[in-house]
């Protein structure tokens, strides 16, 4: 993937254009807020940093149905799914997104990663609530996923 960005501009105070080049790779993930979460921001550019990194990325938006997010993560053969929830309340929706996931045979393979206010104050929610992995940061989320894609990566349970 190629994306234009701008060099510090030079002793006239000119910013050039540089054309910048990224490895593409052949992970797939697909990026939401739960339904009832219109806090965005910040799995936005999470997905968008992933894409940086080389994954082809799919960002739903917020407040995504449960039946939007399954079909999404058919549709483009997703192998991680990232979900944000940012009250405590919607810590129950991503459970059950991630049941779902589970239970079906054609998406149990698919890692998820979750974040939020909620996975922030309670030191391994993610794990109760049957995740792969939690993200406190873009930066620990695509570090994390990466290591997800080797193939001697566990397996969920």
């Amino acid at each position: 993937m190629n994306i234009i960005a701008l060099q510090p501009p030079n002793h006239n105070g000119i910013a050039l254009p540089i054309r910048v080049q990224f490895n593409k790779k052949t992970a797939t993930m697909v990026a939401c807020t739960v339904s009832g979460n219109l806090h965005e921001l910040g799995i936005r550019m999470v997905a968008d940093l992933f894409e940086i990194d080389g994954w082809n990325t799919y960002y739903l938006g917020a407040n995504m149905p449960d039946n939007h997010i399954i079909s999404a993560l058919k549709e483009n053969k997703a192998d991680l799914l990232a979900i944000s929830a940012s009250m405590p309340d919607q810590v129950t929706i991503a459970a059950v997104i991630i049941k779902k996931i589970r239970n079906d045979a054609s998406l149990n393979r698919i890692k998820v990663l979750v974040g939020g206010y909620p996975f922030n104050q309670i030191q391994d929610l993610w794990k109760k609530i049957g995740a792969d992995g939690y993200m406190n940061t873009a930066k620990e989320a695509i570090e994390l996923a990466n290591k997800m894609m080797l193939p001697n990566y566990p397996e969920p349970v």
